[in-house]
């Protein structure tokens, strides 16, 4: 039962992370604000990491270890389960990380469109891909604290 729901969570987070990257994709007019000020939508193709970094760095070299740190998240999960546990937080990162990567194998770059500002600076630009993996490196650390 419990593999079920990590199942439908899996699937879900996928399905709603995809659907706004597809509706980031139409955000023509710029920006599209949902709370004055400091909240909006705005597509911006991120070619980096977070905030840009490695910008210029060939993509197959992103795909390539985005793939492997993805394997490991894969191997994790599978030990996981295999001792009964629910790899929830492994699990949001691994949704993330698979969702930025398909990303850049299928546009060449992240689509990143929900930013946050402070006065009149953008603070960050990031997706919801982005927010599982930090939920999910919150709850591990979480984890490995309580340990």
């Amino acid at each position: 039962m419990k593999y079920r729901t990590l199942a439908v969570l899996v699937f879900g987070l996928t399905l709603i992370d995809r659907a706004a990257k597809v509706f980031a994709l139409s955000l023509t007019k710029a920006p599209y604000v949902l709370c004055t000020p400091w909240l909006e939508l705005e597509l911006e193709k991120n070619f980096g990491l977070a905030w840009n970094i490695g910008t210029g760095i060939s993509n197959y070299i992103f795909i390539a270890l985005m793939s492997i740190i993805l394997l490991g998240f894969a191997y994790k999960i599978v030990l996981a389960w295999c001792s009964h546990a629910l790899p929830v937080a492994e699990s949001l990162v691994f949704i993330g990380g698979l969702s930025n990567v398909f990303d850049r194998i299928c546009y060449g770059f992240v689509i990143d469109f929900v930013r946050i500002n402070v006065a009149t600076y953008a603070l960050s630009v990031f997706n919801l891909a982005d927010i599982y993996i930090t939920l999910g490196l919150i709850f591990m650390l979480q984890r490995a604290w309580n340990d």
